[in-house]
């Protein structure tokens, strides 16, 4: 956002405030920047920049930065990615955290949402009515999505290993050994995915001198992060070439069953071809959403339909067996029980 708006927490006794739907995402055309929880982070910096920055109150936040290599990505009013920001979703309603970090409906007030005519939100007796229960809902869904990423970067704040970049900061050296042995896997999959989006903030930047350099160190940091994956798939690959060499000497003295073989059909050979499966949450949702048609804020809400049925049956299917099914809960806010009675 691209100022400070006037936020205020929401009251039953206003009950003189109309509200009304804005066309499109046009409102939010300029803003440069919008915080995000870690799961849409992740799914997010396939497209735009994830950096992080220091809010308000000094504390650690992660967001996406909403242009990308230097053009804004809300064109006429359209939000461009399947994937739907919670933040961008709500506005002009958001939370915030009250006493025992319980979430409490709060609003912009100078949104234009809340200008010219439009219908009430709370009745004559300080009821809500239908539309506000909608947004009253939501701060429960998604509060300790950001609460869960609050933590996680408490523990990159700690660190000490992020450097400043025009308004964000950004990771743009490679840190000691001794630091990479302290990252969680949770964090080392952010500050992946961070790495990973920052080809599409190059000319976004203020600093475009500095830029190359950093991008080089951020290669390197890449390569550090991935370290464990690689000397994993070493190995695995010397255990394969063990085992061929094994299976070569016993086919070498098996005549009859090495023709045998060379009997199989060209057919037959793809038919025992499996396809790729995906093995991540965020692979298994892009799955789904390209088959289906659909979007990510589509799965996850509780609209139905016959196509969303089908998709959220198959996401569950996928899910079970790729052995993911609490994470797929966590990211859909639901409960496992959920998923499973969706396979019924």
């Amino acid at each position: 956002m691209t100022k400070k708006q006037s936020l205020q927490i929401f009251s039953l006794d206003n009950n003189t405030l109309t509200f009304h739907d804005e066309p499109g995402f046009q409102f939010a055309a300029r803003w440069p920047y919008l915080p995000v929880h870690f799961n849409e982070g992740i799914l997010l910096a396939q497209v735009l920049p994830l950096v992080f920055r220091k809010n308000a109150q000094g504390t650690l936040e992660l967001g996406i930065m909403l242009t990308r290599k230097g053009k804004h990505v809300i064109q006429q009013g359209r939000w461009p990615v399947n994937i739907k920001p919670t933040l961008l979703a709500m506005y002009p309603f958001t939370w915030v955290n009250v006493s025992d970090n319980k979430a409490q409906l709060a609003y912009h007030s100078d949104a234009l949402h809340f200008k010219g005519p439009g219908q009430k939100l709370v009745t004559s007796k300080k009821k809500p009515t239908q539309k506000l229960r909608s947004f009253l809902t939501q701060p429960k869904k998604v509060a300790s999505a950001f609460n869960n990423t609050r933590r996680l970067l408490q523990e990159l704040d700690q660190l000490d290993i992020l450097s400043e970049n025009g308004n964000y900061l950004i990771l743009n050296k490679q840190p000691e050994p001794a630091v990479l042995d302290k990252l969680s896997p949770t964090l080392k999959k952010l500050l992946q995915a961070h790495l990973n989006s920052l080809q599409h903030s190059i000319q976004d930047q203020p600093q475009q001198k500095a830029a190359a350099p950093a991008h080089a160190s951020n290669q390197q940091v890449n390569e550090a992060v991935k370290a464990e994956a690689k000397t994993a798939g070493k190995e695995k690959t010397k255990k394969k070439k063990d085992s061929a060499k094994k299976k070569s000497k016993a086919s070498d003295g098996d005549k009859a069953g090495k023709e045998k073989k060379k009997a199989k059909s060209s057919s037959e050979r793809k038919k025992i071809k499996k396809p790729v499966k995906p093995t991540s949450v965020e692979g298994i949702i892009k799955q789904i959403c390209d088959t289906y048609s659909v979007d990510a804020e589509a799965l996850k809400g509780r609209k139905r339909s016959s196509n969303l049925t089908e998709a959220r049956t198959s996401l569950a299917k996928e899910s079970q067996q790729a052995d993911m099914l609490e994470a797929m809960a966590e990211w859909l806010e639901r409960s496992p029980n959920t998923l499973i009675s969706w396979l019924r």
